[in-house]
């Protein structure tokens, strides 16, 4: 992405950032969670900024649980590239078994 368009995705994301501050400053809204008898209250901007949280922390354990996944299949990636390159070095040296 060229520096211009990434200017202008930040400056955007900064006036909705703005433009949700103006909305929700004058009345913080309160929210009610019930859950198995259990009772929380809490405002409005403090549950999205929780639930971007908890998005980001499952984003992040997802990431690190593939992991291994991802190196596995890196390793077999590389494993047969190397396996086609000696295939066709062999072929072109004239060993056909």
């Amino acid at each position: 992405m060229s520096l211009y368009r990434s200017f202008l995705w930040w400056l955007l994301l900064a006036a909705l950032g703005a433009l949700a501050w103006d909305l929700l400053q004058p009345d913080f809204g309160e929210v009610v969670i019930r859950w198995h008898g259990t009772t929380v209250t809490t405002t409005v901007a403090f549950f999205l900024f929780a639930c971007i949280l908890l998005l980001f922390a499952l984003w992040l354990l997802w990431t690190v649980l593939r992991f291994p996944y991802n190196a596995w299949q890196a390793y077999a990636h590389k494993q047969a590239r190397s396996r086609l390159n000696s295939g066709l070095t062999a072929f072109y040296e004239g060993r056909y078994g």
